[in-house]
Order: structure tokens, then C-alpha cells, then sequence
């Protein structure tokens, strides 16, 4: 009975990892910022100079 019950719990827990290995790490939920090309390019030239 205790080895029927440790190979339910290892499938159950096989089936759970290989459920999770398909999904994403993380997800962006919002993007606070966003900076348009021109603001980005003008703050690279000041870099730059």
C-alpha cells in the first residue's frame, strides 16, 4: 500500500513538472514606461558627445 501510494504521488508530481516546463518563467503583466525612438536616439547622442 505505501508503494502504490509513492508511485501515485511521483506521477502526480511528474505530471505537474511537465505541465509547468511549458510555461513562461515570468509574465509582464503592464509596461509602466515606455520612451518613443526620438527621446531614446536624443539620449544617446548626449551619451555619445
Amino acid at each position: 500500500v505505501i508503494l502504490f501510494g509513492i508511485g501515485l504521488l511521483g506521477e502526480y508530481i511528474g505530471r505537474m513538472y511537465q505541465q509547468v516546463r511549458g510555461r513562461p518563467r515570468y509574465v509582464v503583466q503592464t509596461i509602466l514606461e515606455q520612451a518613443d525612438a526620438r527621446s531614446t536616439q536624443h539620449a544617446r547622442a548626449a551619451i555619445e558627445s
